[in-house]
């Protein structure tokens, strides 16, 4: 059971995600790894990492996520939802690719 499901791995996916870790949050992240950007060159305006690829931006976000024991990554595509009492059930099928690249 998770307090938190996130739906995508861009930045700012990952970035609900790390925030969410740091403070002992249970949360999901669902990631079909197929960013919006990833066609992009470079990443602009996101502190620090102004020109970095898209696919950089990802590997290292997830690699931070990795050091916080709270947050679990999986690959997949949320294809439907429904209410369920408190809180929600998500169906999802298999990425087709791995969410790290």
């Amino acid at each position: 059971m998770f307090d938190v499901v996130i739906v995508g791995g861009g930045p700012a996916g990952l970035a609900a995600a790390l925030t969410l870790g740091r403070v002992h949050r249970p949360v999901l992240l669902l990631d079909a790894g197929q960013g919006r950007n990833a066609p992009a060159e470079n990443v602009h305006n996101f502190l620090t990492r102004d020109g970095t690829p898209p696919a950089e931006l990802r590997e290292l976000g997830h690699a931070e996520l990795a050091e916080y024991p709270a947050v679990q990554t999986r690959a997949g595509t949320v294809t439907s939802a429904s209410a369920l009492g408190g809180g929600c059930l998500l169906y999802t099928s298999p990425s087709p690719r791995d969410p790290k690249t």
